[in-house]
């Protein structure tokens, strides 16, 4: 067994137990996503400046200054550069 399989397994495991695994956002605070809206065409971009409290959402400002909150899969990508993520299409 591999490590990804194991870690699926201890997953699994707690889950079955009652536990609740979830993903721990705060690494993305200040990185750059690229995501999408429902509603909206293209794809968005922006800066992760927060996270919500149970890690449900993240607190995104755009370029033209607007504040969205895409859900978690609503994020196709993170980048460390801005020039990166604005190049993402």
């Amino acid at each position: 067994m591999n490590n990804a399989e194991q870690i699926i397994a201890a997953i699994n495991f707690l889950n079955q137990n009652g536990y609740v695994v979830r993903m721990n956002l705060q690494k993305y605070i200040n990185k750059w996503i690229a995501f999408t809206q429902r509603g909206m065409e293209p794809v968005l971009h922006g800066r992760i400046i927060s996270v919500s409290n149970f890690d449900e959402f993240f607190y995104v400002k755009c370029k033209n200054g607007e504040i969205r909150y895409p859900n978690i899969e609503d994020a196709i990508k993170f980048f460390d550069s801005k020039k990166e993520c604005y190049e993402f299409k």
